[in-house]
């Protein structure tokens, strides 16, 4: 550490070296903290050895404004937090504090894309492994990622408004739609959204701290929508790519989940409702992107969208559409639209590039 503090602090040219160094300190320290303990044969509750080592790492990234120590210790803190809450079965709300109150900030500070990339999933799995080893019945598992993935998209729009950090919004974007797409994916199929969705238990008695931990992240993920369409109704400046469909259909399809799990269940036929309703955002979802990225040359919409339209073309092939005429035709006219999808996006991508030149 000391000769890696020289380095970061006196020498230029050898920064990354006095870095390095540092990192490899800190390793040291969490491999000396397991041979004190073994040499002097130490009794102690194992996860704490990995606490100080986490506590260790941040204190580093404080101190030398580091980046791959701050990722070092949101990992080690996420591992803490799994461990005393499989191992032990103690619920800890250290590790996500910290890293919420701490590394978060960091990120955001230093606009590093690469942390921030750590720190959303280790918040994460510091905060819903001892949720999830608690209340691991579905209807909660399904909300809870129905609220984090809701969140993330609205917040992958919002930062684009906001500014100061508006790379983060591929990082939040990418990680929120990830879920949301296979969660909205999974709600397709009949059998898959009865489970999901038509079966919850009471939320009176007992329930009522699970509805609490629902609650909030809902109540977030509502007020993040709430300004991101109250920016959009009322723009301070031209936002690329912030426009679309897709930011009514997520809020949507939350709400669409959430009357799933408490009104539709109590039907008979509500589970295919809600399956009705869900193939519908799907596909909505679908072309909008595609007709996005087609309009203004973007290629990432445009190639998730297809990607979607074929995933669900495949989904239906086996469960909906039974001669074999009807499927070759639906093959036909799917194949047909991406072909034709794609000669629009490369004349907007010449289009583009050409008023990129001009």
């Amino acid at each position: 550490h000391a000769a890696g503090i020289y380095f970061h602090l006196n020498s230029a040219r050898f920064r990354g070296l006095g870095e390095g160094l540092c990192m490899l300190g800190t390793m040291l320290f969490g491999a000396a903290i397991w041979l004190v303990a073994q040499i002097y044969h130490i009794d102690e509750h194992f996860p704490n050895g990995i606490l100080l080592w986490g506590v260790g790492a941040l204190l580093m990234a404080f101190a030398m404004q580091s980046t791959p120590q701050a990722i070092l210790a949101a990992v080690l803190l996420a591992i803490w937090s799994g461990i005393e809450s499989v191992g032990f079965n103690i619920n800890v709300v250290g590790a996500p504090l910290m890293i919420l109150l701490t590394l978060w900030p960091m990120a955001w500070l230093k606009k590093s894309r690469t942390l921030l990339a750590v720190v959303i999933p280790a918040f994460l799995i510091s905060l819903l492994i001892p949720l999830l080893s608690y209340y691991n019945h579905p209807w909660f598992v399904i909300a809870l990622f129905v609220n984090i993935s809701g969140t993330l998209v609205g917040l992958s729009i919002l930062v684009r408004y906001i500014g100061g950090f508006p790379k983060s919004s591929v990082i939040f974007g990418s990680m929120g739609w990830a879920i949301f797409v296979v969660l909205l994916y999974l709600a397709t199929f009949p059998g898959i959204c009865k489970e999901l969705f038509c079966h919850h238990e009471s939320m009176t008695g007992s329930h009522g701290l699970r509805l609490a931990f629902v609650l909030a992240p809902l109540i977030l993920c509502g007020v993040i929508w709430a300004e991101v369409f109250h920016r959009h109704a009322f723009p301070r400046g031209k936002v690329d790519d912030a426009e679309g469909l897709e930011i009514y259909l997520v809020p949507l399809t939350v709400i669409l989940a959430y009357g799933s799990m408490f009104s539709l269940s109590s039907f008979k036929a509500g589970w295919l409702i809600a399956t009705m309703a869900f193939n519908l955002v799907f596909l909505a979802l679908a072309f909008s992107m595609m007709v996005r990225g087609c309009r203004h040359g973007l290629l990432k919409p445009t190639v998730f969208g297809s990607i979607m339209l074929v995933a669900m073309m495949i989904a239906r092939y086996f469960d909906l559409f039974d001669n074999l005429v009807v499927r070759g035709i639906v093959f036909v006219i799917v194949g047909a639209g991406i072909f034709f999808e794609g000669i629009v996006y490369s004349r907007a991508r010449k289009q583009k590039t050409t008023v990129g030149i001009q």
